[in-house]
């Protein structure tokens, strides 16, 4: 008995120490969990904390270039408005400077033809004292050259508004009659003098126009140069605005999701077109509904098919059986019998013509029917 209790106690102190053990084993093992927990949680809260900075950027540039687009899109349309406007006004421009340019032509041609009709307005004079009138009807006082126009014109554009009150003033001193050709009447002399006015007021106003019309064509080739420039910032705006829209992505698929044939050994991208799922899958389920259609389709007419090439074989045996008919019945009629039963032959062959006629209408009309279903499935089809 003391032996079994010494085993006991011993077994006892054995069971304790396994237990002591296995419990710091359990420790041991919990921390270590909790230790490879705890790292785990601390990089999963780094990559969470990675991905929300990653798609914030990516929002950030998504929304930068969707601002720049619209920015792009509004400074766009303010540009073909101010184009539209421009054309206009140089649609405008062109019209007023084609009238004012028809005017100017009137005026010069008016100027003209009164040089023509100088000698005409003094046919009275002889010839001599016209030459000299047409001398004197040239001369302009000094004052005013063409240099000194140029210059006014480059300095202000156009001629002073006192000029022609100058210019008159300054002729009052040529339409004096000590400058008059010996010989002449005065009251020639002062018609020469109303005519050499009106001369210098026409190219008076022959230079005015004149200089008018230079500024005109300058400021309408100005609008011109100024429609150029708008439309070549237009190209510019749209290439930048292509090029914000349109930008190159980066997008990794499964082998199997590129539907592209490599035929050639490298494989051009530059023209794919990235649909989402759903609707390829959409057009799949479409192509498999409308191919079982088509397959059912074919088989109707499959069945149409053989159902007329049955009905034809039928047609053709009935006709043998006619022809076996009309065969036995002029063997019968050859036959010498009484009349009764002469009659009764007659007879029982007239009700199986009759029978066999039916019948070949029915499948006549049958034959027909599925002929017409026939054409209305190749329709359909």
């Amino acid at each position: 008995y003391k032996e079994y209790e010494k085993k006991v106690k011993e077994l006892s102190e054995e069971k304790e120490t396994y237990r002591r053990s296995l419990e710091t084993e359990v420790k041991k093992l919990q921390n270590c969990t909790m230790d490879a927990t705890h790292k785990i949680d601390e990089t999963l809260t780094k990559l969470l904390e990675k991905k929300e900075k990653y798609v914030v950027a990516i929002y950030q540039v998504s929304k930068y270039t969707t601002a720049a687009s619209l920015l792009c899109i509004e400074f766009h349309d303010l540009r073909f408005s101010r184009q539209d406007e421009i054309v206009e006004e140089v649609k405008r421009q062109e019209e007023e400077v084609k009238v004012f340019h028809e005017a100017y032509d009137c005026i010069v041609a008016e100027d003209k033809i009164l040089d023509k009709d100088f000698r005409k307005d003094f046919f009275d004079v002889p010839n001599s004292v016209v030459d000299a009138l047409y001398k004197l009807f040239k001369r302009r006082p000094r004052f005013v050259t063409p240099t000194d126009l140029l210059k006014e014109h480059r300095l202000c554009a156009s001629l002073p508004p006192d000029a022609l009150g100058k210019m008159l003033k300054a002729m009052e001193d040529l339409d004096s009659p000590e400058n008059m050709p010996g010989g002449l009447n005065p009251s020639i002399w002062e018609r020469f003098c109303a005519i050499r006015r009106t001369k210098v007021e026409s190219e008076h106003q022959v230079k005015l126009k004149a200089l008018t019309l230079a500024e005109m064509q300058a400021f309408l080739q100005r609008r011109r140069d100024e429609e150029k420039a708008a439309e070549q910032e237009i190209k510019n705006l749209s290439e930048k605005n292509r090029l914000l829209t349109d930008t190159m992505v980066q997008v990794i698929l499964k082998q199997g999701q590129v539907e592209l044939s490599a035929t050639d050994l490298t494989v051009d991208y530059t023209d794919l077109i990235l649909y989402h799922r759903s609707v390829v899958d959409h057009l799949r389920k479409q192509i498999r509904m409308l191919g079982e259609e088509k397959i059912a389709t074919m088989v109707k007419r499959k069945d149409v098919r053989k159902g007329t090439i049955q009905l034809e074989w039928e047609h053709k045996v009935l006709r043998k059986k006619i022809e076996d008919l009309h065969d036995k019945a002029r063997n019968i009629k050859m036959l010498r019998l009484s009349e009764e039963q002469r009659h009764m032959t007659v007879i029982m062959f007239l009700f199986y013509s009759v029978f066999c006629l039916l019948h070949l209408i029915f499948l006549y009309f049958t034959s027909q029917i599925l002929l017409m279903k026939r054409t209305n499935l190749n329709w359909g089809s």
